[in-house]
């Protein structure tokens, strides 16, 4: 054999094997309750690959993560993520958003999100919160508020 002889470089990793990689890194992230490094890790990930997507748990974690920390804008796309890729168990995420979204004065947008709030799904002490979140996006909507695009619209 050639000692001369170039060896075969190794191929790239595939997107697939790339996006597993971000994943495991993300889970160390989060493990060591690194916030930060975990939502700059998926902002480059979805940069390089951009089907990438969270497994619920870790879109859960992110989300209550944010939410405990009150970063409300940047909670709402995961939270819509959730809602879309995982409707039937999304009612508590909807209900959350909902509250965010009239806070944040965009009724119209509450209402729909709360809309899809299936009957039956939350425990009833959660069902009067969700009519006393509907209540007060109807009325701000009365008032004639107008909603504008930013960063509560998700």
């Amino acid at each position: 054999m050639n000692p001369f002889k170039r060896h075969k470089k190794p191929a790239p990793p595939t997107p697939e094997e790339r996006a597993e990689a971000a994943l495991g890194q993300l889970r160390r992230l989060l493990a060591f309750d690194d916030l930060e490094g975990s939502l700059e890790l998926i902002e480059r990930t979805r940069r390089d690959l951009p089907s990438f997507e969270l497994p619920e748990e870790e879109l859960m974690s992110l989300i209550k993560r944010l939410d405990a920390e009150k970063r409300v804008s940047e909670s709402i796309p995961f939270m819509d993520d959730y809602i879309r890729r995982f409707p039937e168990k999304a009612s508590r995420i909807r209900l959350r958003l909902a509250r965010y979204l009239v806070d944040g004065k965009r009724p119209a947008r509450a209402l729909l999100i709360l809309d899809g709030i299936v009957e039956g799904s939350l425990p009833e002490k959660l069902m009067k919160i969700r009519d006393q979140i509907q209540l007060e996006a109807e009325e701000t909507m009365e008032e004639g508020e107008i909603e504008l695009d930013g960063p509560m619209c998700g």
